[in-house]
């Protein structure tokens, strides 16, 4: 429900790295009035994504989490057993377009998850949702199997099937990338950049806040933002609660 963040060193300047931060309500108003189509679909119908993982992190993408550390697990045993109490759809050796990868590679699906929550607290909608960040998995996923990003995610557009392979709403019809592309745009215009210093601590509301790290250029280890969630209570999605 929340983050906290802390920065312990900073990115040297020129390097980038920042945070940016946006209204994630004023994101969900604008959309309602240039796609209420799509808006209305995000209400009613809902999102399921789908994660493609090996057993080791990838450290050349920013979607290359292993699925030992996504779910917590250490055997494919109970990696499947904790996506089955959490409504996952799952298959193991098989990668983005139906690619045969080793058997120990993870193909899962969500179960139904709201894409437009209220805060609690309050009565205020805000667009609660990966969908953003689909682009650039969209990007990522595609390179499954091979080293490095391969791209410039403020330049570079995944195809409308690549971002079919890693989202779709939750009666199996596709997201449109030109919408996902305008809510981006959206993002960018109005976000407004956090530029860290030394100890500095941000606390955000997940829910009325998205936020998105900026581009890094530099050497590893030359910058390190700590960052901690916060975990919500009685979490729910479609009405369901979610169990990792």
């Amino acid at each position: 429900s929340r983050f906290f963040f802390c920065c312990e060193h900073p990115a040297a300047p020129g390097d980038g790295g920042g945070t940016g931060l946006v209204s994630s309500h004023f994101v969900l108003e604008e959309l309602k009035r240039a796609h209420p189509a799509f808006v209305q679909k995000c209400n009613d119908v809902g999102v399921r994504y789908t994660v493609f993982a090996g057993p080791a992190q990838d450290a050349s993408k920013g979607a290359g989490r292993s699925w030992k550390s996504f779910f917590h697990a250490e055997t494919k045993a109970e990696c499947e057993a904790k996506m089955a109490r959490g409504g996952w759809e799952w298959e193991w050796g098989r990668g983005p377009n139906g690619a045969e990868l080793a058997p120990d590679f993870l193909k899962c699906v969500t179960p139904r998850l709201d894409a437009v929550k209220t805060a609690p607290g309050t009565t205020r909608e805000c667009f609660f949702n990966q969908l953003i960040a689909t682009i650039a998995n969209a990007l990522e996923f595609g390179r499954v199997g091979q080293d490095g990003g391969g791209f410039d995610p403020l330049v570079d557009t995944p195809t409308q099937e690549a971002v079919d392979e890693c989202v779709r709403f939750a009666d199996g019809s596709r997201v449109e990338l030109h919408v996902l592309l305008d809510a981006k745009r959206l993002c960018e215009q109005h976000a407004v950049d956090v530029q860290w210093q030394a100890g500095d601590v941000a606390l955000i509301c997940n829910y009325q806040v998205m936020h998105a790290r900026r581009p890094w250029s530099g050497p590893a280890g030359s910058r390190k933002v700590l960052a901690s969630l916060v975990a919500e209570q009685h979490c729910t999605s479609a009405g369901r609660a979610l169990v990792v």
